[in-house]
């Protein structure tokens, strides 16, 4: 995935200059926190606060490993 789809920051040109905020492309926020009627038990979505790609066990996105899974697939 492109570097703008992975970084958690981004720069935004505003009136009043470049300004940093937060990537809305690397991640979501739930608000509130999903629990068991929107994502199955023991499923990604259900065990984390915000969206995250392939997910280490303490919930940190993984960009290296995507690509890497994408880049194995791109030949199927």
């Amino acid at each position: 995935m492109p570097d703008l789809v992975n970084s958690p920051t981004i720069q935004v040109n505003t009136k009043n200059g470049r300004q940093k905020m937060r990537n809305p492309l690397s991640t979501y926020t739930f608000h509130p926190k999903p629990d068991g009627s929107v994502f199955p038990p023991g499923e990604v979505g259900a065990q984390f606060p915000n969206t995250v790609r392939r997910p280490s066990t303490n919930g940190n996105s993984q960009p290296d490993l995507v690509n890497a899974d994408l880049a194995s697939n791109a030949g199927s």
